[in-house]
Order: C-alpha cells, then sequence, then structure tokens
C-alpha cells in the first residue's frame, strides 16, 4: 500500500535494481552493490536510492527490523511532467519477512508519503 496526500493506492507495480557505490564516511571507504527502488502507481513514479549493502539484506534475521533512513541517498518522486526530490524522510524501515522478501515502510512529510509494500531482493 501506499499513500500519497490521503489517496491510498493498493496496486503498486514495483522493480528492483542493483547498482555499484562507492561512498566515503568519516575518512573511510566502503564499496558495494545496493537495491535501487522504483515504484510505479497509476503513472506517479517514486524511485528510492540506497546504499544499503545487498550483503546486509541477506545477513538480516527474519523479522528483524532496521532503519535505514541514513542510507537513503535519493527519493525522487515524479507526476504529471513535475520531478521532485524529497528530503524530509520521517523514517525507512526495512523488515526481512522471507530469505529474499522484504517490508518496506517509508513515511515523507513532502507529498504525505506513506509506504508500506513487500519487496523481492534477490541478487
Amino acid at each position: 500500500m501506499i499513500k500519497i496526500k490521503n489517496k491510498e493506492f493498493d496496486k503498486v507495480n514495483t522493480k528492483i535494481s542493483f547498482d555499484n557505490y562507492f561512498v566515503t564516511n568519516n575518512g573511510k571507504k566502503r564499496k558495494g552493490i545496493s537495491p535501487y527502488i522504483s515504484f510505479n502507481i497509476d503513472n506517479i513514479y517514486i524511485d528510492i536510492e540506497t546504499i544499503y549493502d545487498i550483503k546486509w539484506l541477506k545477513n538480516m534475521k527474519l523479522n528483524q527490523e532496521i532503519d535505514i533512513n541514513k542510507y537513503i541517498t535519493n527519493i525522487l518522486y515524479e507526476e504529471e511532467n513535475r520531478c521532485e526530490q524529497l528530503y524530509d524522510i520521517k523514517y525507512c524501515l526495512i523488515t526481512k519477512i522471507k530469505e529474499d522478501t522484504f517490508n518496506i515502510k517509508l513515511q515523507c512529510k513532502e507529498n504525505e508519503i506513506i509506504i508500506d509494500e513487500n519487496i523481492i531482493i534477490g541478487g
């Protein structure tokens, strides 16, 4: 389920792709492969770019919930020829519910977006 400005959408097309990332944090370099999560809802697109490594996802325990907010590098919101970056993320939680299936919960104050979707992450 995705809710945008109090309108709820149950039919959501989800696409997961993977990309390499390279970051420097506190002088330490880190690289890996992370998911890029795309939601398509009635010609509304929400893309979440992360640097949360696929290895960390695979090592999560069942029912373990992790706040990955600090690993979100970009959220794009696009509708009707309007595209904007979203910055005001209240939380982004991911829970492992099966071996390659996760639940992602995200709330963003801009555009009043709430995401509560199961996603399959292989790789």
